[in-house]
C-alpha cells in the first residue's frame, strides 16, 4: 500500500509538494518490508527436539533452531539499521520543511 502511495506521489505530485511526502512514505515502506519479512520468516519456528526422537532428528532440529537464532540476530542488526535510517531520513525531511 505504501509502495503504491509512493509511486502515486512521484507520478502525480511533481515539485516540492510531492517531495515533502516522499521521505515519510519511503520510511514507511522500509518498516513495512522489515515487518513482513520478520513475520514471514518466524511464523513456523520448529519446536525443541523431543527427548525420545532419534539423534539425527534431534541434530536436525537443533541446527534448524540455530539458524533461526542467527536470523534473529540479523533482524536485531536490521532493526537498528532501519531505525538509524528512519532518524536520518526524518531529520532530512524536517530540515526541508518550510518555517
Amino acid at each position: 500500500m505504501l509502495f503504491c502511495a509512493s509511486a502515486a506521489v512521484v507520478l502525480l505530485m511533481p515539485g516540492p509538494g510531492g517531495d515533502r511526502l516522499l521521505l515519510p512514505l519511503v520510511v514507511g515502506c522500509v518498516w513495512a518490508l522489515s515487518a513482513y519479512l520478520f513475520i514471514y520468516l518466524f511464523e513456523a519456528v520448529p519446536p525443541l527436539p523431543h527427548p525420545d526422537s532419534g539423534p539425527v532428528m534431534s541434530l536436525q532440529r537443533r541446527l534448524t533452531r540455530g539458524l533461526y537464532w542467527l536470523l534473529a540476530l540479523a533482524f536485531i542488526v536490521l532493526g537498528a539499521l532501519v531505525l538509524m535510517l528512519t532518524i536520518r531520513l526524518f531529520g532530512e525531511w524536517a530540515g526541508g520543511l518550510p518555517g
